[in-house]
């Protein structure tokens, strides 16, 4: 696995006007909704889907990714939670909030899924929701990737402008496809990694 490379295909197949507008989205402070999160699964997909992305992410065993993905499991979750989303009205999916028992029956009538499974949906929209909004936030951002710093392999952050050796032996560089030192879709310069001195 390689970074960089993730880095490169990542900004190659993301759909760059969806990614600018949610980025501007949360940076209002709109909030990340399920009609976002939909999207976001959809984008997975364009980047062959959740065991294309293990795969190319540093450390990853190769057998291990074969085992992890044995059966299809995490794209036939990923497939159903799709359904479940599309099962659901326009409002419902600007606003969670209003799903109630009724209409939790409802969407899991409709994608073919229970009650349990819709809960489950929503409980991750909460969570997406809340990554996104320190996501959105430069300090917010730095302390998340600082707590990741030390459960990832050793060196696995070095190649992270501001982490540790910085990209292309840069100091504090960032990678090919980072514009104005923020994230891809992010906002840019928005979202500044804090350089090395």
């Amino acid at each position: 696995g390689d970074v960089l490379s993730l880095v490169e295909e990542v900004e190659r197949k993301i759909d760059k006007e969806k990614a600018e507008k949610l980025a501007l989205k949360l940076q209002k402070g709109k909030g990340f909704d399920l009609q976002d999160m939909l999207e976001q699964f959809q984008q997975m997909r364009n980047l062959g889907g959740m065991g294309g992305l293990i795969d190319k992410l540093p450390g990853m065993n190769a057998a291990a990714v074969q085992q992890a993905m044995a059966g299809g499991a995490p794209e036939k979750q990923m497939k159903q939670m799709e359904a479940i989303i599309q099962s659901m009205t326009a409002g419902e999916r600007r606003k969670p909030d209003v799903i109630n028992g009724s209409r939790k029956r409802r969407i899991a009538n409709g994608s073919g899924t229970t009650i349990q499974e819709v809960n489950r949906v929503l409980k991750q929209h909460t969570q997406m929701a809340k990554m996104m909004k320190k996501v959105s936030n430069p300090s917010g951002m730095m302390k998340m990737l600082k707590g990741m710093q030390g459960k990832l392999p050793p060196g696995m952050m070095d190649d992270m402008p501001g982490m540790g050796g910085g990209a292309g032996g840069a100091k504090g560089a960032l990678p090919p496809g980072f514009p104005g030192g923020g994230l891809p879709g992010l906002g840019g310069p928005g979202l500044p990694f804090k350089k090395r001195s």
